[in-house]
This record gives C-alpha cells, sequence and structure tokens, in this order.
C-alpha cells in the first residue's frame, strides 16, 4: 500500500556544524568508602602505601581501585547552523518577511517582525501513539563496534554505483550497506521543544528535552545543545567552589571560563548564540527526583536514567569531611560505578563494556579521546504536518501495527534524515591525581589509578568540526560537505589547579575554526584571535549556494540545479566544481565483446562537475554509452506567459462531476469500481481537473529562433555576453575556412534528436554539441584539426572536448562559477524561454529564374559538351548555366511574398497537395 510513496528533497533549513562530549569519572582516594577497604591498606586519604598484586604483578596502591566519590557526569555539546541569509528578515512588513520562508518550518519572533526556525513546533496532527512529535530532534546511535562512524567515512563504500539511488543515512534504513546485517540502534534521543514526552510518546524513556529558552533560531545563526546552565570541566586542586574553566549556558549567550589567563586572554569568551540546556529527569525512585539539580543533562556516555542501571543517587554530608559538592557520596562506593561490575557484581554502566569494544585492548577508561565514539544525526519529520508513523518494516502486514511505533490507521510519515556527524568521547578523572602522594611512596612501578596508568598525558581537548575541504585542489570552503575536522594535535596543560588542566578548545556559537581568516600578525590564543576581529559567523569567502527555487520553473533548463540526491545523502554529495568535464568521455572505444560494465557509464562522468546534480552535457549517439539526459529537454517545457498558448476546456464538459477536484477523482475511482468508466479515461481525466482544465495549443510567441540571428544587437539582446563571432562559427561549423563546410549553416542549432542528420558523416555530432551548450570540437575539425578521439566507436566523429563554445562562466567572488553551480552557463540556461530553433510563422520572398542546364564535369567544368559527372554540390550530374533572356536583355523573373504559418496541422504526403495551401496566412505576386 505505500509502494508509491517517494520522500521529498527539501532545503537543507538546519546543519550540525560542531560537537565535543567528555566524561568524568570523578573517582578520588579516600579512607572512608562504602564497604569499607577490602585490602585494608588505606591508612588515610593520600596516604597509601604500595603493594605489588599477585596475579598480575602490577604495583598499586594499597586499595585495588580508587573509590566513587562523587556522581560520575557525562556532557555533551552540539552546534547547528541555520542555513537561511540572516539578511532575509529585514524587512518591517511581517507578512511579506514570512512569505520567503516554508511557514510550516518558520515563525514569526515574538514580539518583532523577524523570521525564525521554529526548532520547537510540534505537529500539527497526532502521531503513533496518539499524541503529537516534533517537527525536528536530534537521534544518538548507540556505540560503534569499530572505532569510526558506522557510515565508514569511505568513498568507496558510499559511491558504490550499485548504491547510488539506494543507499539511505537514516539509522532504521542502514542494512543496505555492505557488511551491515542490522539497522544502528537508536539510544538517546534530543528534543528542542520545551514540552516533556506525552504518555504514550514511542521510546519517551531516551529523550532530552529543553529546559531552557524558546528555540527560536534566527536565519544565518547558530544554535547550541548543552546539557546543563552551567558545566564545571573536572575540579580544581583544593578548590571548594568546583572547576575554574567552566561553560555557561545563557538565553543567547555561550560563555566559556577558561582555566587561564595568558597575555591578552579574557577571563571569559562570550559569543553570542540560541542555547537549549537538554536534560531528561532522574529515576523516580530518587528520593529528590523532582530537584532542578538533579536533572540529568544531556550526554552519550551515562547510562540513560531508568530506575534500574543508573547510577545511586547522591547523597551529599558535611560529615565526615567538609566541603563536599552537591553531587558527591557521604560515604563514597569502594568500586567505581563505570568499572565492569559494582561490589554486588552487577553491571551498574554500560560505559566500561563500550569503551572496550571500541577501544579494542586498551585500557577502556584511561584518559584520553576515543573518536567516532557514537554518530548525532538531525532529523525532521517528512511531513511537518503530519505526526510521527514509521514505515512499517519489509515483509510486515501493512494492516497490523508494529512495535517499532506504525499505526496502519495512520499515514505514513518517518523521520528523515538531514544530517549527521560523529561525535568523540573524552575520558578523564578530574576528581584526584598522585600529586598529593607522599614523596616517599613514589616510584616508577606504582600504578595510582589501575583504570588509568598515564593520567596526565597530553591529549587532544577539541571538539570536532564541520570541515570545509571541498573537491577542488584549493580546497573551497563549503559548508555544505559533511567532513568534519580533526584537529589530532595534543592540548597540553595549562595550569596545576585543576586536577583535569586542560582548555576545551572549540568556535561553539561562532564560525569553526577551518574558515577563519589568518590575520598578519597571530594574536596570542585562537580563540581571542578570531574574536578580536570581530567575526563570529561571517567566512572570508561566501559559502557555496545550493540553489532551491521553491517557485515555478521559468524555463525547462532550470532542471539542471534540482539535485538528485536523496534527502539523507544531499550533504554528503554536495560539491563544489570538482574539475572534471562534464563531456568527458575518457575510456577508449565502445566494443560490443565487453562485459556491459566495463562499457558502463562511471560515478564521475554521471555527476561531473557537481556531485550533487545530474550531468545533463555528457551525450553520446550510442544510448549504452552515455545517458543523454539533455534529450529530456525536448519533452518538457513551462508554460508560456502569453495569452492565446493555451486552449481552455468547459468543467462543466465533465456532467457527472461535482466538487472539489479531490472528490472528482474519487467519483472517477467508484466509476471505474464500477465498470463504467475506463482506466485509461479515468487517468486522462486527473489531468485536466480545474484548475488543469487546459491543452497547449503548440504555439510559443515571443521567443527567437537562434538561427534566424543576423545582427550582433539581437544576440546582445537576448544573451548579453555571448560573443558573436563564435556563435556565428559555432553554428557554421567553422571559424574561417567555410570550404570545409557544405555550407554556412552546417551546424545549426537544433533538436538533439537530430544530431546525426548531416550531409558529411564527419558533421555528425553528439546530441549536446547540437544545441547552445555546443563544445568547439565542431570547430577544431572543421579548421583542418585531427579528431579528439573516438566517439561511438565510429571513426571520424571528433571527440567532445572539454570546453564549452560559450564558455561565458565567472570568476567574481559573489558569482564564481566553480563554486556555485547557479553561475555555472548561467547566461546560457536563461535561453531557454527566450529562444527557439524553429519558428512556426515565416516571411518568405521566393523569386524564379529560368537558366540554362548543362552538363557539368568536376575535372572540366567549362566543356559543356564533357559527360555528366554528379558529385556531392551537383547530384544529378548537371550545372546552371546562361538566365534565359540574358543575351536580349529581356529577362523574365517571377516573384511572389508569403506568410506562412507551420502551426497549422495540415496532412503532407510527397508529391501531393492535400491542404498545405492552408498554412498560407498571406499570398502575395509582385509584379515587375
Amino acid at each position: 500500500p505505500q509502494r508509491r510513496i517517494v520522500w521529498g528533497c527539501e532545503y537543507p533549513e538546519l546543519l550540525l556544524t560542531e560537537t565535543a562530549a567528555w566524561h568524568d569519572r570523578r573517582v578520588k582516594d579516600t579512607s572512608d568508602e562504602t564497604p569499607p577497604d577490602m585490602d585494608e591498606n588505606d591508612s588515610g586519604e593520600a596516604a597509601k602505601r604500595a603493594i605489588q598484586d599477585d596475579m598480575t604483578g602490577m604495583w598499586i596502591e594499597g586499595d585495588a581501585s580508587l573509590d566513587q566519590y562523587r556522581i560520575p557526569q557525562g556532557s555533551a555539546f552540539v552546534e547547528l547552523y541555520c542555513t537561511r541569509s540572516y539578511l532575509e528578515d529585514s524587512a518591517n512588513n511581517p507578512s511579506a518577511v514570512l512569505n520567503a520562508f516554508p511557514k510550516d518550518l518558520y515563525r514569526l519572533a515574538p514580539g518583532n517582525n523577524t523570521a525564525v526556525l521554529d526548532l520547537e513546533r510540534m505537529s500539527a496532527l497526532p502521531g503513533s501513539g496518539n499524541v503529537p512529535y516534533p517537527v525536528w530532534r536530534m537521534a544518538i546511535t548507540e556505540a560503534h563496534e569499530m572505532p569510526q562512524s558506522p557510515l565508514g567515512l569511505s568513498n568507496i563504500r558510499l559511491n558504490d554505483q550499485a548504491m547510488l539511488d539506494s543507499l539511505s543515512f537514516r539509522p532504521e534504513k542502514m542494512s543496505m550497506l555492505h557488511n551491515q546485517t542490522a539497522d544502528i540502534d537508536i539510544e538517546r534521543i534530543v528534543w528542542f521543544t520545551r514540552i516533556a514526552p506525552a504518555a504514550g510518546t514511542y521510546e519517551a524513556n531516551k529523550v532530552f528535552w529543553n529546559r531552557s529558552t524558546p528555540a527560536f533560531l534566527r536565519p544565518g545563526n547558530y544554535a547550541v545543545v548543552g546539557p546543563r546552565p552551567s558545566t564545571e570541566i573536572s575540579w580544581g586542586v583544593g578548590n571548594t567552589n568546583g572547576s575554574i574553566q567552566q561553560i555557561n549556558l545563557t538565553g543567547t549567550t555561550i560563555s566559556h571560563r577558561l582555566n587561564t589567563q595568558a597575555v591578552n586572554d579574557a577571563p571569559a569568551i562570550n559569543l553570542p548564540a540560541l542555547t537549549i540546556v537538554a536534560q531528561t529527569n532522574p529515576p523516580s525512585t530518587w528520593a529528590n527526583a523532582a530537584n532542578p539539580d538533579r536533572q540529568i543533562g544531556f550526554n552519550i556516555s551515562e547510562p540513560f536514567p531508568v530506575n534500574t542501571g543508573y547510577y545511586p543517587e547522591p547523597n551529599p554530608t558535611n560529615l565526615p569531611r567538609p566541603n563536599v559538592p552537591n553531587d558527591a557520596y557521604s560515604s563514597p562506593h569502594d568500586i567505581p560505578f563505570d568499572e565492569a561490575m559494582n561490589a554486588d557484581g552487577d553491571p551498574v554502566s554500560d560505559l566500561f563494556i563500550d569503551l572496550a569494544r571500541v577501544r579494542q585492548g586498551a585500557l577502556p577508561l584511561e584518559t584520553g579521546l576515543v573518536q567516532n565514539f557514537k554518530t548525532v544525526f538531525l532529523q525532521r519529520l517528512a511531513d511537518p504536518a503530519l505526526g510521527w508513523n514509521p514505515e512499517p518494516p519489509v515483509g510486515h502486514p501493512a494492516n497490523q501495527p508494529h512495535a517499532n511505533g506504525y499505526q496502519p490507521n495512520l499515514p505514513v510519515n518517518p523521520y528523515i534524515t538531514v544530517d549527521w556527524m560523529p561525535m568523540d568521547l573524552t575520558v578523564f578523572n578530574g576528581e584526584d591525581d598522585d600529586r598529593a602522594h607522599p614523596q616517599e611512596a613514589k616510584d616508577a612501578n606504582i600504578v595510582f589509578d589501575p583504570q588509568d596508568q598515564n593520567p596526565n598525558a597530553t591529549t587532544r581537548f577539541r571538539t570536532r568540526e564541520r570541515s570545509e575541504r571541498s573537491d577542488r585542489p584549493s580546497g573551497d570552503q563549503n559548508i555544505w560537505i559533511q567532513n568534519s575536522f580533526v584537529n589530532t594535535a595534543p592540548v597540553n596543560s595549562t595550569r596545576n589547579e585543576d586536577y583535569f588542566g586542560f582548555n576545551l578548545h572549540h568556535t561553539f556559537g561562532a564560525l569553526n575554526s577551518t574558515y577563519w581568516p589568518v590575520p598578519a600578525t597571530p594574536l596570542p590564543t585562537p580563540m581571542e584571535q578570531f574574536v578580536s576581529r570581530g567575526l563570529t559567523n561571517v567566512p572570508m569567502q561566501p559559502f557555496p549556494w545550493i540553489v532551491w527555487n521553491n517557485r515555478p520553473f521559468v524555463n525547462q533548463y532550470e532542471l539542471m540545479q534540482v539535485p538528485v540526491s536523496s534527502p539523507s545523502r544531499l550533504l554528503y554529495e554536495a560539491s563544489t566544481d570538482n574539475g572534471a568535464s562534464p563531456y568527458r568521455f575518457n575510456r577508449p572505444a565502445r566494443n560490443p565483446q565487453n562485459p556491459p560494465n566495463q562499457n558502463a557509464l562511471s560515478y564521475e562522468q554521471a555527476r561531473a562537475p557537481f556531485r550533487h546534480l545530474l550531468n545533463f552535457l555528457h551525450s553520446d549517439e550510442d544510448a549504452g554509452d552515455a545517458p543523454n539526459l539533455i534529450r529530456l529537454f525536448e519533452f518538457v517545457e513551462t508554460p508560456s506567459p502569453f495569452a492565446g498558448t493555451k486552449e481552455w476546456l468547459e468543467p462543466a464538459s465533465f456532467a457527472w462531476t461535482t466538487g472539489t477536484p479531490p472528490q472528482v477523482l474519487a467519483q472517477a475511482d467508484s466509476l471505474v469500481a464500477a465498470g463504467s468508466l475506463d482506466l485509461e479515461t479515468r487517468e486522462n481525466l486527473e489531468s485536466l481537473v480545474a484548475p488543469m482544465n487546459h491543452v497547449y495549443a503548440f504555439r510559443n510567441p515571443g521567443l527567437v529562433n537562434v538561427n534566424t540571428i543576423t545582427d550582433p544587437r539581437v544576440l546582445d539582446a537576448v544573451a548579453p555576453g555571448l560573443p558573436w563571432a563564435d556563435f556565428v562559427a559555432g553554428r557554421q561549423g567553422t571559424r574561417n575556412n567555410l570550404s570545409t563546410v557544405p555550407s554556412a549553416f552546417s551546424q545549426p542549432f537544433r533538436s538533439t534528436l537530430a544530431s546525426d542528420l548531416s550531409p558529411l558523416p564527419a558533421g555528425e555530432r553528439a546530441p549536446t554539441d547540437t544545441t547552445l551548450f555546443r563544445t568547439d570540437q565542431g570547430l577544431q575539425l572543421a579548421n583542418g584539426g585531427p579528431p579528439n578521439g573516438n566517439l561511438g566507436g565510429q571513426q571520424g566523429k571528433p571527440q567532445p572536448s572539454e570546453d564549452p563554445l560559450f564558455d561565458n562562466n565567472h570568476n567574481e567572488v559573489f558569482r564564481n562559477s566553480e563554486r556555485h553551480s547557479y553561475f555555472k552557463n548561467q547566461d546560457l540556461r536563461r535561453l531557454g524561454n527566450l529562444t527557439t530553433t524553429h519558428s512556426n510563422v515565416y516571411a518568405v520572398w521566393i523569386t524564379v529564374g529560368y537558366f540554362e542546364v548543362l552538363p557539368w564535369n568536376a575535372n572540366d567544368p567549362l566543356n559543356t559538351a564533357a559527360i555528366p559527372t554528379p558529385d556531392l554540390a551537383h547530384p544529378d550530374g548537371y550545372q546552371l548555366g546562361r538566365e534565359l533572356g540574358s543575351e536580349t536583355g529581356q529577362i523574365n523573373r517571377d516573384r511572389a511574398f508569403y506568410i506562412i504559418d507551420r502551426s497549422i496541422p495540415v496532412g503532407f504526403e510527397k508529391g501531393k497537395n492535400h491542404n498545405v495551401d492552408q498554412t498560407i496566412l498571406l499570398e502575395r505576386f509582385i509584379e515587375d
């Protein structure tokens, strides 16, 4: 029943641009843990003596593990960017402002006339479970089996030609990947809305939701999703007030207080951004579950807080020690929660298991970075107006509900993946280290923390940023491309006041560092360098433009700008000009004996030069060698804006139909079912129901025939910028040697279906080269140069060159045609509704003269007694001689003038005149 559903691709309003996650184990050397120290070697806090483990031979310090002093804390941050132009909301007319944006995604900001992306919008209709669902959400996967994103990030895999039209990046549809036998489990979900999941919400126990600011994001601005209003990184040594380094999310500002203050470095960096604090409720069994301080912040490393399997509730008290933090345990637990088992032998956290699987043999909880630990998917409801209802699994009866949330009584409306990005995890212990250990007990063989043998090693405490690298060698900045930038350089510890003394390197709320300008004199710190230049979200070079008209098409050539990517592949495939020629045909001559795949079109040819667009210019006479997509334009057009180009049908002529168009079609279906209406008539009716009750008259007034242009001023009027000399030469087939071509119009602009019509075999062309998008191959051949190769396996036909004849592309920054597909051949594409290659109405002057006919002999043209010798110019072997009456001066010539309209349908049969004279609108005989 769902076989005819196609998920359309929409403009990517929102992107994932930066991610970060870390996990603070918060373990400490204490002397009053619960249960009491089973090794009986504790002699007080920071006063353990070394012993050697009998089983491993490892030197440890008395207790076999540190103690769980505070509840472990995971933190995750995700930055999002609204891709619309921030200049679009500057008008003072609210209606006009909102009309520039999709109304099912945008709204007017409360209190002003600016348009904002409504991230907290809920579906207007209920979905699965009879509850509404948010239009936008983020889905976090489970930990990956291998240290990589589930997609492998491999061009070999993602560019597999067998997968291009089917592979989806939706986590519930990942089974089409090679060697991927199961879908990817979604472990946790983030809602931007301030509404908690209602009873009946599918997987409500996985949701973090907004606890802070209204999620209205202005175009061109950033949103940062974080775990809590204030997130401390580590704990200060001897500090009773927490860490010096903090990240604070306060409404429209993200503030990062560094744990060091170098020269010219501000104590805190404040950047404008919409901040969203995403949290979920703690286990209901906690005594203080309703306390706002007990809410669980957004993370990817803690177990999800259900009643079983989560950490015990903190119970701080000033006894037996002073300055106990609010999230500490009055009696620390002897075995840390993030290790495999707790004191009772039960698993507490799956972090140990996940890290053991990902790190593959290393100590799971050692300090350091784990790349591609999990993946975040940015998703949007396919139809924002409908509630969420996923597709049923393959083979499942469509009339039965399914455990995945599918409800047969609701329209199918899944979440479509818009973007995705890997998430790295930094693991550390910010509560204690070995610096306070008595000097006399220190030894190289002693391990202070059995789970972390080198806690003071340098590490990469940086965010993962969306990368700018494009397909061009110059590395143009491209915000659409889905590669992410991982700076592997370690970050050195900045000070000793924090147990984990590393500043987080990030650009939350600002342009990613990969897009930053390079100043003449570098400033002390990267962030200070960036902020001091007054830039927060403006790149030095405009980002490439994904063309999205969202309006009626102007002409058929605008189809060349429609992305061919699926919704979840668009950002992966979006590219700048990769330098490949769309005309290139770089393989040997087609051999019919070869297997089909050896002659197949390559990925680069199909998607040159922009990977997200179809290549309409690659053509060949052999349909097996090229798709010849340019022939599509022979069958599609946009309606003419002129009156008289349509014949309107009277709706009342369908006397048996009443009501709205859907009601009319429903009546037609009933008649088909009853047998009183045939299916073909029903299908024809569907295309003629009002307001489409018209047929075209096949008249297109107002178009200029490019083959009849004789004045450069006319060409400049319709196509300014096209060189007149190239235009004429392209139509002639040569620049300056007419003797090499049959006529001055050897290569007229014509239908692609007539590419092989030529008086000489060498004049046959590939379909593209009959259009305005032709290459300069014809000129190369006509000027005596050798053919460029083999086209379609036929010798003598030149291979298309890599340069268009009318190369009118641009290199200015604001309209660079190598970065913005819109400006690639822009001046040619606009001619679709301005020019034509045929004319309907002709003004015809005819002059008839009378001549002698003489035999023709190419070797002796003046010998009129020679035997007639036919050739290309004289197919019957005769030539014209003197005009009759030229000797007496009594020359007789008959002249006439006609206006002929060939759009009038008439019959044609060679040698007979049925009704051809009906095409003559005006006839005049001119008398001398």
